[in-house]
């Protein structure tokens, strides 16, 4: 289906769902059918809002990973946030100025990491670094 007529696609299935409920009612193989579609249409249209933007998937995996170290599941938390903090700061010219604060709280979620998982090292070595960005950003 072509991306131009995803709204016209949803409302049309919207109208049938309607319709068919109120005939055959919601369990019927056609009013499944029709949900199935109606269903498409909306990852379709998710798909298409994704690649819009990139810094998005660096946001998540931020958010991502800051959850699972808060449940000190650090080995899988500590590569999502050091791959969505390197594509923050790629693209931090494109985000939205609201949200700019991914950016910020990225590098200390990074640290807090690092001092949670008993790793000394890297929790300095990350505090330098965010001081450092933070200088930086201040000077522009």
């Amino acid at each position: 289906m072509k991306s131009g007529r995803l709204p016209q696609a949803e409302r049309t299935y919207l109208s049938v769902q309607a319709i068919q409920k109120g005939v055959r009612g919601e369990e019927h193989p056609n009013s499944l059918n029709t949900m199935s579609s109606l269903a498409h249409v909306h990852l379709q249209t998710w798909d298409e809002k994704l690649k819009l933007t990139s810094w998005d998937l660096f946001r998540d995996q931020v958010l991502l990973g800051a959850s699972l170290a808060g449940q000190a599941k650090y080995d899988a938390a500590e590569p999502l946030l050091l791959a969505g903090f390197d594509g923050l700061m790629r693209e931090k010219n494109i985000i939205p100025p609201y949200d700019r604060f991914y950016v910020e709280v990225a590098g200390p979620w990074i640290v807090q990491l690092y001092q949670d998982w008993g790793k000394p090292d890297q929790a300095g070595e990350w505090t330098r670094r965010v001081q450092e960005t933070n200088a930086a950003n201040s000077s522009k």
